[in-house]
C-alpha cells in the first residue's frame, strides 16, 4: 500500500509563486506595449507614405500643383450638398486612394496611435468630411494671406517647383483638433490662426510627417514650432503660418 501523501503548498510557497508571476508580468508588459506601439508607428508611417504618393500623383495630373486643403464643392455626395470638399475626400473621390465606405473614409487617414483610434467615423457635413487624423500644412501664395491653400474661385495653388527644399517642407502630418472631445475632430489642416488646429504629437512626443520629396520622418515639438521662422523666406511665393502643437 502506498502511504505517500501529497503535501499541499504552504502559504509562503504560494506567495513566492505569485510574486514570481508578478515580476514576470512586470517585465513582459512594457515589452508587449512597446511592440504594439512600434507596430502603430509603422502603420502611421505607411499611411503617410501612401498619402504622399497620392499627393504626388495628383500633382502629376494637375500641372505639378500641390493639392489644396479644401475645394469649393461642385458636386453633391451622400445626399448632402457640400460647401467645400476636403483634400482627403478628393483623393478618394478621384481614385488616388481607396475610398473606404465613403470617399475619403480609407483607414490610411487615421493614425492608429490615437485613442480611441476613431473617435468618430468620417462625418459627411455641409463642409464635407470631418474627423481626419492627418492634417495638411497650411500655406498661401505670398501677398494673399487670407486664402491659405484653400482652392476656390480660381485661387492659385502652389506648384512643387516653388519648394526649394522639398526634403524639409512637410505636406501632411499627424494632427489634432477637438480639444474638448465634444465635436467632430476637424484635424484636416495644420496652422490656422485658431489655436485648436495643431500638429499632434502622437508618437513619443513626436509627430510623423510626409515631406514634399515623399519621405516620412518623425519630428519633435521644436521642429514644428520653429519651422515658421526658419522657412518664411525659404520657398518662392510661400508665406508660412505658425504651426501650433498639441499637447501643449
Amino acid at each position: 500500500m502506498n502511504n505517500h501523501k501529497h503535501r499541499a503548498f504552504t502559504l509562503i510557497e504560494l506567495l513566492t509563486v505569485i510574486a514570481i508571476i508578478g515580476i514576470l508580468a512586470a517585465i513582459a508588459l512594457p515589452t508587449i506595449s512597446h511592440v504594439r506601439e512600434t507596430a502603430k508607428k509603422a502603420k502611421c508611417i505607411s499611411n503617410l507614405r501612401q498619402i504622399g504618393v497620392a499627393l504626388q500623383a495628383f500633382a502629376s495630373d494637375h500641372k505639378n500643383q500641390i493639392m489644396g486643403r479644401q475645394y469649393k464643392a461642385e458636386f453633391k455626395s451622400d445626399g448632402v450638398s457640400a460647401t467645400y470638399t476636403h483634400w482627403y475626400r478628393r483623393l478618394g473621390r478621384e481614385g488616388y486612394v481607396s475610398k473606404g465606405n465613403q470617399y475619403g473614409d480609407s483607414d490610411i487617414f487615421f493614425c492608429p496611435s490615437i485613442f480611441p483610434t476613431r473617435l468618430h467615423d468620417i462625418d459627411v457635413t455641409t463642409y464635407e468630411v470631418m474627423n481626419g487624423r492627418y492634417g495638411m500644412r497650411m500655406w498661401c501664395p505670398e501677398g494673399d494671406d487670407d486664402t491659405y491653400n484653400k482652392a476656390k474661385d480660381g485661387d492659385a495653388l502652389l506648384p512643387l517647383s516653388a519648394i526649394e527644399t522639398p526634403s524639409d517642407f512637410f505636406l501632411v502630418a499627424d494632427s489634432f483638433r477637438n480639444l474638448a472631445g465634444t465635436e467632430p475632430a476637424q484635424g484636416y489642416c495644420i496652422g490656422q490662426g485658431d489655436d485648436q488646429w495643431r500638429v499632434g504629437l502622437h508618437h513619443g512626443n513626436r509627430a510623423h510627417a510626409v515631406f514634399a520629396d515623399g519621405h516620412v520622418a518623425a519630428k519633435d515639438r521644436e521642429y514644428f514650432e520653429t519651422l515658421h521662422s526658419r522657412q518664411r523666406n525659404a520657398h518662392s511665393g510661400v508665406v508660412n503660418k505658425a504651426f501650433k502643437v498639441w499637447p501643449e
